[in-house]
């Protein structure tokens, strides 16, 4: 009885280094054991005289000196938020215009990027951004832009918010 178990023990305990090692692993499940965080920086972007600057706090983002970002030659952080990702559940993050914006993340892809799901709401709850669908790796930031940071002042520049998923 003993060299029974200790046989069923060995198979399974081959098995699981197995799928551990990706023989029939599925992704989704090792992922549900640590959930990554959905980081959102606001940032408002602006064109001044001169060469411009980038708040330090903001940290190196390339994409920031490449079109369509590169319209502004200023940018200033105004909040930066972290919240767990779990998928399927939406987590929401309140802006700095009042409105609301909502990432959800849909899943893990076999190549280990995150599909992430955005939605950005009116503070009367009306769509403001329907849905944008995105495939982001992991600390690969994307953006979603296109509003201003005062809905009634657009003289104040531009809301720009950086979305990255953090395992």
């Amino acid at each position: 009885m003993k060299a029974e178990r200790r046989r069923f023990l060995s198979c399974a305990l081959a098995m699981m280094s197995m799928a551990a090692l990706g023989a029939g692993f599925d992704s989704k499940i090792a992922w549900a054991a640590g959930d990554p965080n959905a980081e959102v920086m606001e940032l408002q972007g602006t064109q001044e005289s001169g060469p411009g600057s980038i708040d330090p706090r903001i940290g190196t983002l390339p994409q920031l000196k490449k079109p369509p970002l590169s319209a502004y030659n200023t940018y200033k952080l105004i909040d930066k938020k972290s919240q767990p990702a779990k998928v399927g559940v939406p987590s929401s993050y309140p802006l700095a215009n009042g409105r609301t914006l909502q990432v959800t993340l849909l899943e893990q892809t076999p190549d280990k990027r995150y599909r992430v799901l955005t939605t950005i709401s009116e503070a009367n709850a009306k769509d403001y951004l329907k849905k944008l669908e995105v495939i982001a790796g992991p600390n690969e930031p994307f953006f979603v832009a296109g509003q201003n940071v005062d809905v009634k002042n657009a003289d104040k520049g531009a809301l720009i918010l950086g979305i990255t998923i953090r395992p």
